[in-house]
């Protein structure tokens, strides 16, 4: 039987067969204001109060705004950071193979049980600089009959270079959750991980329409309709 773990977003688990699959790699998509981080920090938020150590990596916000977020829902990152429940790592551009490390580093030194990737899109822009590229060879990247332009070589590389970012972080023992946006130099993240979720939103007159999705979920009996859901004071809620 697969162990699941509880989401903490109201209605979402019945959707699931109960939760999502333990030290699964999930990624919740979605175009901005569509509430891909409050899903994810919802996510944490449950496991907290479950006791369990949690870890975020934020490449989209500052510590200060993404406490400010949180606190509009009633949750206190701040507070939970200086117990040492969560702790959250920022990662601005720099260099990805040393933020990855440090998350692969402070996800084992804590036994933390849930990761938050925010977001996976931002890691993607960045993600040719993870592989050494004197490792690949010219016939790694095209075959001896054909002839590609440079931007579809660095296409190629960006893929391998995601492929082994995905990898490294299905080695951790931890269920993960990352945001993306929906980008077209990144479609083999949607294929690589367990689980995909979309999130969308439509103007309808003066009001802002909310639905999501469960695309896939691996080893789930799920429901892949289109729900209808609403941000609330409190979070998430899926109808």
């Amino acid at each position: 039987m697969v162990e699941r773990v509880e989401s903490g977003i109201k209605g979402f688990d019945k959707l699931v067969n109960g939760g999502i699959p333990k030290n699964s790699l999930v990624i919740v998509k979605g175009g901005p204001g569509t509430g891909k981080t409050t899903f994810c920090l919802q996510f944490l938020v449950k496991g907290i109060e479950n006791g369990e150590k949690c870890v975020m990596l934020t490449t989209e916000e500052g510590n200060g705004k993404l406490f400010r977020i949180a606190k509009n829902f009633g949750w206190e990152l701040e507070k939970w950071k200086k117990e040492k429940k969560l702790a959250i790592l920022s990662y601005d551009g720099e260099n990805i193979r040393k933020i990855l490390n440090e998350l692969k580093r402070v996800v084992k030194s804590t036994k933390a049980s849930r990761v938050v990737i925010d977001s996976l899109s931002t890691i993607s822009v960045y993600a040719t600089a993870y592989v050494n590229i004197g490792e690949l060879s010219i016939k790694d990247v095209i075959d001896e009959t054909t002839v590609f332009s440079s931007p579809i070589i660095g296409d190629e590389i960006r893929r391998r270079s995601m492929h082994r970012i995905m990898r490294e972080l299905e080695r951790l023992d931890a269920t993960i959750l990352m945001t993306s946006e929906d980008l077209d130099y990144d479609k083999i993240s949607d294929f690589l991980c367990d689980g995909l979720i979309k999130l969308d939103m439509e103007a309808i007159s003066s009001a802002l329409q909310r639905t999501l999705r469960v695309v896939k979920m691996r080893g789930t009996n799920m429901d892949g309709s289109v729900r209808d859901m609403e941000i609330t004071n409190k979070g998430i809620v899926v109808y």
